[in-house]
């Protein structure tokens, strides 16, 4: 379970904290934007800090967390560019 911590529309971005979930993770901190890059292009951006409940897993959230946040903004990649849903 994830709560809204924070939503921007003008400044494109949103912060969020993650309450409840599979990961033994504390402090879940995420946040989403997107920024101007130029010719009518845009970047979105998506990060996180966290405290793995065991430290000897830290490499293994980051990987699972860089896994996760790559398909999500692949996915939002190919919704953008195809206008499709």
């Amino acid at each position: 379970m994830e709560r809204l911590l924070d939503f921007n529309e003008a400044g494109r971005r949103y912060s969020y904290a993650l309450v409840e979930g599979p990961d033994s993770v504390s402090g879940y901190l995420g946040t989403v934007s997107v920024h101007d890059d130029g010719d009518a292009r845009s970047v979105a951006t998506w990060s996180s800090h966290f405290l793995p409940d065991d430290a000897s897993k830290t490499r293994e959230f980051v990987s699972h967390y860089e896994q996760i946040y790559r398909a999500g903004l692949g996915g939002l990649k190919t919704l953008v560019e195809t206008g499709s849903n």
